[in-house]
């Protein structure tokens, strides 16, 4: 089970708050995310196979697409827990 956590602002009051995201994708899903995850961490890839794995990660599981975008390490460390 891959878990998710977002921080989120209410675009009407301006509350803040914390939401958390379960998903059973299937162990292999799973592997495949982790993997995916895995390249983008790694700066020994190439642009070019890191913008593959991206797009594919952004296809099985865009929050986790955009997290890695935004920090890998926080990304592989969330995946690989």
């Amino acid at each position: 089970m891959l878990e998710h956590k977002l921080d989120v602002t209410c675009p009407q009051c301006g509350l803040e708050g914390e939401l958390k995201i379960e998903a059973d994708l299937g162990e292999g899903v799973e592997e495949c995310i982790r993997s995916l995850v895995e390249i983008q961490r790694f700066p020994e890839q190439t642009r070019k196979h890191r913008a593959w794995a991206w797009d594919a990660l952004n296809a099985l599981s865009p929050e986790i697409a955009k997290l890695a975008a935004e920090d890998p390490q926080k990304a592989f460390d969330e995946v690989m827990e």
